[in-house]
């Protein structure tokens, strides 16, 4: 996202003041939806009960589950900032869903031309550039329009009617709309990759695949899905997400750094405000 100049939000926000406010304050909204607590869950469970509904309806067809995976969890993460859950034939969270999908995958492959700027003059990377722009301008339009609703108190409780009350009329609109397309992008993508991934891998190792299936069944009556509250019971089950998110870590190494202070690394010298980028062999 570097190539849009963001300063505003949280992936390209410098870690001043202003992002430590921000930061600890969307900690406090996602806080009274549940974050970390049985309502989120709550939520969560929604969603997977729908999918298990889509997949029944199947009977048993081979397909991609990518659309079923990342409708779930962006209506999850849309109901919370956005105050809106939409049916998974919705025509407008298809659409959302679609252009996150190409403003990241455009994002990763112009993530060069942060660190080669002079190749933005040529051909395929300006035009990615200009294609890259027109996605994110309309994933901003459609967040703008919620925010107004919410400034005109037609938005059901939300990230963005919490955001209003606290910041009251002279709230900073761009922090508010970027704070929400990072959260929106952030959370699709990475938690429908590694669900994506989940799928793989119990695929192509099917004992695993069976343990699970014997543990969960001896721990969770068949009438209700897992929860939480299972979680000490289910070791198995836990070890195997553990181990899912070590082998495919999504996002950490994925966004540069900025060095806070001069620094040497492996006798390199890095001064104060280079912004660093890591990567995983």
């Amino acid at each position: 996202m570097g190539i849009l100049n963001s300063v505003v939000g949280f992936l390209d926000h410098p870690y001043d003041s202003d992002f430590r406010r921000y930061h600890q304050q969307a900690l406090n909204i996602l806080k009274k939806f549940g974050f970390g607590k049985g309502i989120m869950e709550t939520r969560i469970q929604v969603e997977v009960e729908d999918l298990l509904v889509s997949i029944r309806k199947l009977n048993g067809s081979a397909i991609c589950a990518d659309h079923l995976i990342t409708t779930g969890v962006s209506n999850v993460i849309v109901s919370i900032i956005l105050g809106e859950r939409y049916d998974h034939s919705s025509p407008v969270l298809a659409d959302l869903i679609g252009k996150a999908h190409e403003f990241v995958c455009f994002t990763r492959d112009l993530s060069v031309v942060d660190f080669l700027p002079i190749i933005r003059f040529l051909p395929k990377y300006r035009s990615g550039i200009k294609e890259s722009i027109r996605v994110h301008d309309a994933i901003l339009e459609h967040m703008s329009r919620k925010i107004d609703a919410g400034v005109q108190g037609e938005l059901p409780e939300s990230f963005i009617t919490h955001f209003l009350e606290m910041e009251g009329p002279d709230f900073d609109r761009d922090q508010l709309l970027f704070t929400l397309r990072d959260l929106y992008l952030a959370g699709t993508e990475t938690s429908a990759t590694t669900l994506q991934w989940a799928l793989i891998f119990l695929a192509n190792n099917p004992d695993i695949q069976q343990r699970l299936h014997t543990e969960i069944d001896s721990v969770v009556p068949r009438e209700r899905l897992p929860s939480l509250d299972d979680r000490r019971r289910l070791p198995f089950t836990e070890a195997v997400i553990l181990e899912l998110l070590r082998i495919k870590t999504v996002v950490p190494f994925a966004l540069p750094h900025e060095t806070l202070d001069d620094t040497h690394l492996n006798g390199y010298f890095i001064p104060k405000g280079t912004m660093v980028s890591f990567c995983l062999h």
